[in-house]
């Protein structure tokens, strides 16, 4: 299942700072494969990673557990 709401979100984040998917990879301490298919929508980030996305791009981690599909 495809998940563009939050697809559309990350996106966005990346085009104001301006980094490409190998910067939030190698941020993010994960593959630029693994930040490709969360940019397509076509996987979400776990949990874990939606601490650091929220972190990094100083969002709130409610608003991407919720974007994700995730509980809280």
């Amino acid at each position: 299942m495809e998940n563009k709401e939050f697809s559309n979100w990350l996106l966005e984040r990346m085009r104001t700072k301006g980094i490409s998917v190998q910067q939030l990879a190698d941020e993010l301490d994960v593959s630029p494969a693994t930040v490709y298919r969360w940019r397509t929508g076509s996987r979400v980030p776990i949990p874990d990673s939606c601490e650091h996305l929220a972190k990094y791009f100083d969002a709130s981690s409610e608003e991407l557990m919720r974007l994700t599909g995730w509980k809280k």
